[in-house]
């Protein structure tokens, strides 16, 4: 009981410091340009899951203050090769299940072009308890309509438990599964968003363009494109909390967190609310 009680409270305090910290940061007009979001699973029972309708309250508020653009913009934006005139956002999709498609004509109707980061061996992939894949003719009918397809390895297996010969056939062979069945790929995530220094290599010499993560930063021109930073798009339902997400001064409290091992349950009902503020 006192546990449960401990750890409750740990959660609202949280969330207290993050929208202090947001408010803080609009104070001082910082924010992130460009961010990238990474959904998992729509509609589903997992911890990772988003709801249809929390991802849609998600989307719209993004689309008040950002515009909608492509992981190639995010791309050549790093490169400063493109100028991103306001600010922006990207919307990933990791693992490839089929429950994305819940929203696929939606975000069509928002001028929305994500990339789902897709597992090629469907069959004897480790996630497949996790996520129920696509099949061919279902990317490519995405594809045809904007969607970019990435590669999220071969079995979606834990790289730190592999050797470097077998990450590198994660990383190798996935790409060319998925280009003979007639997919272009130019970018790679992380599985569990785990990388190194030896599996960057690995990224490079199997000639992705950009590969992300699951770090929480701000991207900027000249940023290491190898490790281009995500969100990852929590459950939330109240506005305030999902801006707070994406504030600069939040993404260094959860980097911080994360290297003390720190670990916040976000599995907490936040259906109440409070006054709408113009954020980012």
């Amino acid at each position: 009981m006192f546990q449960s009680i401990k750890f409750s409270f740990l959660g609202f305090l949280y969330k207290i410091v993050c929208l202090i910290l947001y408010f803080v940061d609009v104070i001082f007009d910082r924010h992130a340009k460009v961010v990238v979001l990474c959904y998992k699973t729509i509609g589903r029972s997992d911890p990772d899951s988003i709801s249809i309708d929390n991802f849609k309250k998600q989307i719209n508020i993004l689309l008040k203050h950002r515009n909608p653009v492509s992981l190639y913009d995010v791309y050549y934006h790093i490169l400063d090769k493109k100028a991103l005139v306001k600010k922006s956002f990207a919307v990933t999709f990791d693992g490839g299940d089929k429950s994305i498609l819940l929203v696929k004509d939606f975000l069509k109707e928002n001028g929305i072009k994500p990339t789902v980061f897709v597992i090629s061996d469907r069959k004897n992939s480790s996630a497949n308890h996790q996520y129920d894949c696509l099949n061919k003719r279902s990317l490519h009918k995405l594809s045809s309509e904007g969607w970019d397809i990435g590669c999220h390895s071969d079995s979606h297996a834990d790289f730190g438990k592999l050797s470097s010969l077998e990450r590198k056939k994660e990383i190798r062979d996935s790409k060319l599964k998925l280009k003979k069945l007639g997919f272009n790929i130019r970018f790679f995530s992380y599985p569990y968003g785990k990388y190194s220094q030896s599996i960057v290599s690995s990224v490079k010499k199997a000639r992705y363009w950009m590969a992300l993560s699951y770090d929480n930063n701000v991207i900027l021109p000249r940023s290491d494109l190898y490790s281009v930073p995500r969100i990852i798009a929590r459950n939330f339902s109240f506005e305030l909390f999902f801006l707070a997400s994406i504030s600069p001064s939040v993404m260094l409290l959860n980097r911080l967190l994360k290297k003390l091992s720190i670990r916040i349950d976000m599995r907490y009902n936040n259906n109440f609310t409070l006054p709408s503020y113009k954020g980012y």
